[in-house]
């Protein structure tokens, strides 16, 4: 369907464009994910709007980029001079914050809507979760742009405590990704055993999720029929 390479889409873009040249993973892992919204966009209309998200997004990484090597460039005196020094870098980076925001918005909705026209309800709660996450990223990061006696000493001590959150964000939003990878597939899928994942990391995860799905219904499948004999027992007199 598409939440595969939704997962490893995101994965590339949120997790490992942790580091020195993540413009350039974020900008090969928007594209994946642009490429997945289109393909979920066949089932579910809503997908189309995160779909156009992600072309934004693109575009935005594709200016980091050009940014960041630019700017490489000039340190290593291969430019004389950096052509793209008096762009107003804090203010594109504040807008691709507010698109980002607005991207996993319009990427939950979609998530919600296809999980409830299928009936898993569990991930139409975990939407949730994730969305108060996110809303409470933003609102603490919005807090430090807003003038108070204790401004400068709340930007400096709530860096840390943004990271995490940020962190706690990401790696839900992976779960709540790959759950839809796991419960929500295509009705002419249902009866097909699923196709291997060319990325191994992706197969580990998926075997380590499913068997801890069956372990949880292994166990709930045994309270309910101890549920049920204990009924039993009660009815025919027996302690």
């Amino acid at each position: 369907m598409g939440f595969g390479l939704l997962f490893i889409g995101y994965f590339i873009t949120y997790i490992m464009a942790l580091n020195s040249i993540g413009p350039v993973f974020r900008l090969v892992g928007y594209a994946i994910m642009c490429r997945a919204t289109g393909k979920l966009s066949e089932y579910d209309g809503k997908f189309k709007f995160a779909q156009i998200g992600s072309i934004v997004l693109i575009v935005f990484s594709a200016v980091d980029s050009i940014v960041e090597a630019v700017a490489f460039l000039h340190e290593n005196l291969i430019l004389e001079s950096n052509p793209v020094e008096n762009l107003p870098i804090e203010i594109i980076l504040d807008f691709e914050s507010v698109v980002v925001f607005v991207y996993h918005v319009l990427l939950l909705l979609a998530i919600r809507s296809i999980a409830k026209e299928t009936d898993v309800h569990k991930i139409t709660v975990s939407v949730g979760s994730d969305f108060f996450f996110i809303g409470l990223y933003y609102l603490l990061s919005i807090i430090g742009y807003i003038p108070f006696p204790f401004q400068e000493s709340y930007v400096q001590n709530m860096g840390l405590p943004l990271v995490i959150l940020y962190l706690v964000w990401i790696i839900f939003d992976l779960k709540l990704i790959f759950s839809c990878y796991v419960y929500i597939c295509d009705e002419q899928d249902v009866d097909m055993e699923r196709k291997p994942s060319r990325f191994a990391f992706v197969n580990k995860f998926r075997a380590a999720f499913e068997q801890k799905q069956q372990r949880a219904k292994e166990e709930s499948d045994k309270y309910k029929r101890e549920k049920a004999e204990a009924r039993r027992n009660r009815k025919n007199g027996k302690k």
